[in-house]
């Protein structure tokens, strides 16, 4: 049986249609899951006769068919009629029928897909640009496992809607457990498919609640982390005065006491076995970060992306205006959340001159009306009462699907960590669960 061709499993699911009345298989299947080209005329006929209202019985069927090219694609009468006569179409193994037809329909569209590439490898200019088109058309490819791909049914829509509502019910969440419960009230957890800003002033913090709330998720599924900031061990540092509660400051300054060499011995080996996979120094333009992402989701079922910070990303086509190469890249990484179905956490910066003694707005951030328009949750960081540095505000500046209050946040600036103020004993440590005062 050819692997991209099943001609015999395509018969039985056929034969099973008429012989059963397995019309739910309209629903599930499209006449593109079907290789032959006979046997898929014969199931754009019979879903026609089925969505009409008529009976797939072999004088209905056959009566339709006729003066028909569809019918000599089908292979005459005698070929049609042993649909109903065909013993050998077993109604139980019909999820191995379907799953066989899916994967050669992946199998052919995938060999479109890599001899179309093949030809643009001898044209394409831009090297990222391609080996971006590359990793997306082929993970397109490979991971679609639904029957249809020209649309999304009404039904898969509720089956999504309720999914949501089961996940709410269990946690209260609908996404990964941002580790702050402050932010979980207010938007129910980092959810799939949202692209989402924290902004503020240069030294507010702004690393920090990322790498913290990207640490906790790391608890609960692999994370990317896209660094254009600091170097890994840099952020290593602060990762583990984060969890190991040691100073900061002692780290950096070889200050160290033997009570934190302990404490710091703790951590070390959570951090390391955290499953936290962070982009090597060359990815830098958006092609490059987008087909990094899509490697670490499908290698190593990273379902999270981090960046740090948006502003560095750059665009292989350096003649685009800053501006517009801002939109491009918001646009571009809220298309990549939803393809798979993945939230982006990315640190941007305000406008430069902005006044750091007022409350920050969306206009604050560089890039706002792409902001405004792309982003699904944008927080920012800001201090009230600038001599008061161990209070954070944070602002909802936008949350999509919901509505919060500004709160503020304990900053602990020496351990790059966050608290809230609502706990007045000092929450435990860090632990494989994440921050036990969250969860």
């Amino acid at each position: 049986m050819s692997q991209l061709q099943p001609i015999e499993v395509e018969r039985a699911v056929l034969s099973i249609i008429v012989q059963h009345g397995a019309t739910s298989l309209f629903d599930d299947l499209t006449p593109e899951h079907f290789g032959h080209d006979g046997n898929r005329a014969l199931f754009t006929a019979l879903a026609a006769l089925h969505r009409a209202g008529r009976p797939l019985d072999q004088p209905t069927v056959t009566d339709a068919l006729t003066g028909t090219p569809a019918l000599s694609r089908v292979g005459g009468v005698a070929a049609l009629a042993l649909l109903w006569f065909d013993d050998s179409a077993v109604a139980a193994n019909l999820p191995h029928y379907r799953r066989t037809m899916v994967e050669a329909a992946s199998r052919r569209a995938l060999s479109l897909t890599l001899a179309t590439l093949a030809r643009a490898v001898e044209t394409e200019d831009d090297l990222a640009a391609l080996v971006d088109r590359v990793e997306r058309e082929v993970l397109e490819r490979t991971t679609r496992s639904g029957a249809s791909s020209a649309f999304v049914s009404s039904k898969e829509m509720v089956l999504d809607a309720m999914a949501l509502i089961d996940a709410v019910r269990e946690d209260g969440l609908v996404g990964f457990d941002t580790g702050i419960a402050e932010l979980n009230a207010l938007f129910g957890g980092w959810e799939p498919g949202t692209l989402n800003i924290i902004l503020g002033a240069p030294g507010v913090g702004k690393t920090a609640l990322w790498l913290q709330s990207a640490l906790h998720v790391a608890t609960q599924a692999p994370v990317a982390l896209v660094q254009l900031e600091m170097t890994p061990g840099k952020m290593g540092l602060r990762a583990l005065a984060n969890m190991s509660r040691v100073s900061f400051g002692r780290m950096r300054k070889n200050g160290l006491q033997d009570r934190d060499f302990q404490r710091m011995s703790d951590h070390l080996g959570r951090l390391a076995a955290l499953p936290i996979h962070i982009a090597p120094s060359g990815v830098e333009t958006l092609d490059e970060v987008r087909a990094w992402y899509r490697r670490m989701y499908v290698d190593h079922g990273c379902r999270s992306l981090w960046i740090d910070n948006m502003k560095l990303i750059t665009l292989a086509d350096t003649r685009v205006r800053d501006l517009d190469r801002f939109t491009v890249i918001t646009r571009s990484l809220k298309r990549l959340s939803m393809e798979l179905l993945s939230p982006i956490q990315t640190i941007h910066h305000m406008n430069r001159g902005e006044d750091e003694l007022k409350a920050p707005t969306l206009r604050s951030g560089y890039g706002s009306s792409s902001i405004e328009q792309d982003a699904d949750i944008v927080l920012a960081l800001w201090r009230p009462i600038p001599d008061a540095v161990a209070e954070v505000e944070v602002l909802p500046l936008k949350v999509r699907d919901a509505f919060g209050q500004a709160f503020l946040l304990n900053w602990i600036g020496d351990q790059q960590r966050y608290a809230s103020l609502s706990r007045a004993a000092e929450p435990p440590l860090y632990s494989d669960q994440g921050y036990a005062e969250h969860n």
